[in-house]
């Protein structure tokens, strides 16, 4: 017994090499505009990232988001005689995606860390009316961005905006912007 407690004990740091370390995990809360497409209100965003240490200043790893392109207006007219109604939702749109993502990390200065970031991935653009699915399709894409961020212990926040372009006839590129949160 004694000698497998001392072959456990001995084989830990080998292990503990074999291991990934703990991700970095890191939320951002924001919002979506400068949209490109027939629906560009914008709208809520947020993604969430895990990323590892790869080099010196350099974190890898996967993120997943969700951006809202809000809905287009549309006119209800009386089927009857097509008096106009007024002003109703028509098309919303939503993108969901997911993508591997490389962060590069720059020296702080007075406390603060800038920070540039990319991604590479796939999304699905959604369209709906009213809650039921209308249209939806799956397109490549890759996002570039950066922004500055401050350490507090094991916590960080900041802020950042990223530019997105995804290969797709519907919803071609918008920039996300939002507040960052990071925990290690």
């Amino acid at each position: 017994m004694v000698a497998l407690l001392a072959l456990g004990l001995a084989a830990r740091p080998a292990a503990a090499r074999l291991l990934p370390a703990m991700p970095v995990v890191e939320a951002r809360l924001g919002s979506a505009g400068a949209i490109g497409g027939d629906v560009a209100e914008g709208g809520p965003s947020g993604a969430l990232g895990l990323l590892w240490p790869a080099a010196r200043g350099v974190l890898a790893g996967v993120e997943l988001s969700a951006d809202d392109f809000g809905s287009s207006v549309g006119r209800l007219r009386d089927p009857n005689d097509g008096e106009d109604l007024g002003a109703v939702a028509d098309v919303h749109r939503a993108a969901l995606g997911l993508a591997w993502r490389i962060d590069g990390r720059m020296s702080t200065w007075h406390g603060v860390q800038p920070f540039a970031t990319g991604t590479w991935g796939l999304w699905r653009i959604r369209d709906d009316h009213l809650g039921h699915s209308t249209n939806s399709s799956t397109a490549a894409g890759l996002s570039a961005g950066g922004g500055v961020r401050r350490g507090f212990g094991g916590v960080s926040i900041g802020a950042s905006a990223a530019w997105h372009r995804v290969f797709s006839p519907v919803v071609g590129r918008w920039l996300a912007v939002g507040l960052d949160l990071g925990w290690r």
